[in-house]
């Protein structure tokens, strides 16, 4: 009988190595966060987790074909981690949600979603301790 590996403490450490891979999640991005992205008939279903936009937009290029342009300057949105879920939306509406607090825009060419563009982030408005004037009385006619 041959013996392959001298050591038990490798045969080990390949055993977990090689159980470890059968749990890894479907998609992950370099980051190693949850990406699971799947369209059927015009719909999405995702469940996307603590990863960045730029992972999100090249899975849905990949399979969609849908191209994304940021603004010039604003390519820092690209590392920005979103967390999203819900299931079987319509592209229009699932790229809302998957965009929610950034200022973009759908291009269609037909029926079918061209391009996307990303401006930059929605700014939050504050309140600035400002009273809001009353309107003035109408005037009397003498």
């Amino acid at each position: 009988m041959t013996k392959i590996c001298k050591n038990p403490r490798h045969v080990l450490l390949l055993l977990i190595f090689s159980a470890l891979l059968l749990f890894l999640p479907e998609t992950a991005t370099p980051q190693g966060r949850a990406l699971r992205l799947d369209f059927n008939k015009g719909t999405l279903t995702a469940d996307i987790e603590d990863t960045p936009l730029k992972s999100v937009f090249d899975a849905i290029r990949k399979q969609k074909g849908i191209r994304f342009q940021t603004k010039k300057g604003a390519d820092f949105l690209l590392n920005e981690k979103i967390s999203v879920r819900f299931r079987e939306l319509p592209m229009q509406d699932a790229l809302g949600r998957i965009l929610a607090g950034m200022n973009h825009c759908l291009i269609f060419k037909g029926d079918s979603i061209f391009r996307v563009m990303v401006f930059g982030k929605v700014k939050k408005k504050r309140y600035t301790g400002r009273r809001i004037s009353r309107p003035r009385r109408p005037l009397r006619r003498r």
